[in-house]
C-alpha cells in the first residue's frame, strides 16, 4: 500500500483554475449529450418504429466512434498541444449534437451519433491536460472532481428530460425528443469560448521547449513496446469499469420504463441516481490519493458487488418496489458504480510519459468503449422481454464486471507518486 501523500496548497493558481474550469465545463456538456440519448432510447425507438435494442445499437456505435476519436484526438493532443486538440473536439460535438435533433431517419441518427462519438472521444484529452496542471499531491482529488462533470451533465440531461416530457406530454414520443439535443449546443459553445482563453499544458510545453525526443506518430507508439502491455491492461480495465456502469446506471431508465414508471418519475429518479454518482466520483478520487489508485479501485469494485442487488432488485420481482425504494437504492448503488471513474484520469495519466500521454490515456479510456459500448445492447438482447428478466440481467452483468475489474486492478501497478512533469 502506498504511503501518505505530502501536503499541498489548498487552492489552485489562477491559470490552473482556468484550465480546470474550461475542461470541467467541456466534459459536462459532453456528458449531457451522451446521457440525454440514453434517457431518450425508448421514445426514439418508438418515433422511428424500431425495437428498443436497435436504439441501443446506435448507442453502441457511438461508443465505438468514441474509441476511434480518443486515439485520433489523443494523437493530435500529443502533436500540437492539449488545448488545441480540445478546441476542435468541443466545436465538433456541439454541431453533431444539434444535428442529432434534426435526424429524419434511423440512418441519419446513426451518422450524427457516430460523429458525436468521434468528437466526444477526443474530449477526454481534458483528463491528461488537467492532471498535468494540478498539484501532484492533490491529483486524486481533482481527478474525482473532474469526473464529477459527468454527473453534472447527467443531472442537466435528466432535468431537460423531465422538463421536456412535462411540457410536451403525449407529443414527447413524437417530436418532443428532439428539443434536448438542440438545448445542448449553447452551453457547449460557452465551453469553447473558455478554452480559447486558457494556457497550454506546462508539461507539454516543457517537453517541446527542451527538445526532448517525441515519437513521429504517437497513435502507433502506444501499441509498441514498452507501452503495449500497459495499453492493453488499461483498455481492459476501462472496459470492465464502463461495462459495470452502463448496465447499472445507463440502463436504469430502461429498467424503470419496463416497470411502467411514469416518464416524469424516471427523470427525477435519474437525478437522484446521479447525485450518488457525483458523490462516488469525488470520493473515489479522494480516497485514491490516500491509499493509492490500485487499492481504491479494488475497494470500490468490491462494494459495487455488494450494492448491485440494490440498484437492480431482481429478487423483489414480480412485486415492483415503490418510488422511495428506487430513490434510496439508486443513490447508494450509483456511488460505487461511479467511484472507480473518479480514479481513472489520474491513474491513466500516470501510466504514460508526456510525449504519448494524451494518446495513451485518452485512447485507452475510450477504447474500453469499443468493448463495453455494446453492453446495454447485449443486455437488452440477452435479457429482454420483461422487466423481471432485464433487471436480473443488470445484476448478472454488473457483478461479473466488478469481479473482472478487481482482478485487473490487482494485476496493475501503483502510480500515485509519479511526477508527470519529469515523465
Amino acid at each position: 500500500m502506498a504511503g501518505q501523500a505530502t501536503a499541498a496548497p489548498a487552492t489552485l493558481a489562477g491559470w490552473q483554475r482556468r484550465i480546470f474550469a474550461a475542461n470541467f465545463l467541456g466534459l459536462t456538456f459532453e456528458a449531457y449529450d451522451l446521457t440525454i440519448y440514453s434517457l431518450l432510447v425508448v421514445p426514439i425507438a418508438e418515433h422511428f418504429q424500431v425495437p428498443t435494442w436497435y436504439s441501443f445499437v446506435v448507442l453502441g456505435m457511438t461508443y465505438v466512434a468514441r474509441g476511434l476519436g480518443g486515439l485520433l484526438f489523443g494523437h493530435v493532443g500529443d502533436k500540437i498541444g492539449r488545448r488545441n486538440a480540445l478546441i476542435f473536439t468541443v466545436l465538433g460535438y456541439s454541431i453533431a449534437t444539434a444535428l442529432t435533433g434534426l435526424s429524419w431517419s434511423v440512418g441519419a441518427l446513426l451518422l450524427w451519433r457516430g460523429l458525436t462519438g468521434l468528437f466526444i472521444g477526443g474530449e477526454y484529452v481534458a483528463y491528461s491536460y488537467t492532471m498535468e496542471a494540478v498539484p501532484k499531491e492533490r491529483r486524486g482529488l481533482y481527478s474525482g472532481l473532474l469526473v464529477g462533470s459527468y454527473s453534472i451533465g447527467f443531472l442537466l440531461a435528466s432535468a431537460s428530460f423531465a422538463i421536456v416530457s412535462a411540457l410536451t406530454g403525449a407529443q414527447f414520443v413524437g417530436e418532443g425528443w428532439r428539443w434536448p439535443f438542440f438545448v445542448g449546443i449553447l452551453p457547449a459553445l460557452i465551453a469553447l469560448w473558455l478554452r480559447l482563453g486558457v494556457e497550454e499544458s506546462p508539461a507539454w510545453l516543457q517537453l517541446v521547449q527542451e527538445g526532448r525526443t517525441r515519437p513521429r506518430i504517437p497513435l502507433f507508439e502506444v501499441f509498441k513496446q514498452p507501452y503495449l502491455g500497459r495499453t492493453l491492461h488499461a483498455w481492459l480495465l476501462m472496459a470492465a469499469l464502463i461495462w459495470a456502469y452502463d448496465v447499472l446506471v445507463l440502463a436504469y431508465p430502461t429498467m424503470l420504463s419496463q416497470m411502467n414508471f411514469p416518464r416524469e418519475n424516471i427523470g427525477t429518479l435519474s437525478i437522484i441516481l446521479n447525485l450518488g454518482s457525483l458523490l462516488g466520483s469525488i470520493a473515489g478520487g479522494a480516497v485514491s490519493q490516500r491509499i493509492g489508485r490500485r487499492w481504491a479501485l479494488v475497494g470500490t469494485a468490491a462494494l459495487g458487488i455488494v450494492t448491485t442487488p440494490l440498484i437492480a432488485p431482481f429478487w423483489m420481482l414480480p412485486t415492483i418496489p415503490g418510488y422511495g425504494y428506487f430513490a434510496i437504492a439508486g443513490f447508494i448503488g450509483a456511488i460505487f458504480a461511479e467511484a472507480g471513474f473518479g480514479i481513472m484520469p489520474a491513474y491513466l495519466a500516470e501510466r504514460y510519459p508526456t510525449a504519448v500521454r494524451a494518446t495513451g490515456a485518452t485512447g485507452t479510456y475510450n477504447l474500453g468503449q469499443i468493448i463495453a459500448g455494446w453492453s446495454t445492447a447485449i443486455l437488452a438482447w440477452q435479457f429482454g422481454g420483461s422487466a423481471s428478466r432485464f433487471t436480473q440481467g443488470m445484476a448478472v452483468h454488473g457483478v461479473v464486471s466488478f469481479v473482472v475489474l478487481i482482478v485487473l486492478a490487482l494485476l496493475g501497478p501503483e502510480t500515485r507518486d509519479v511526477d508527470l512533469d519529469a515523465a
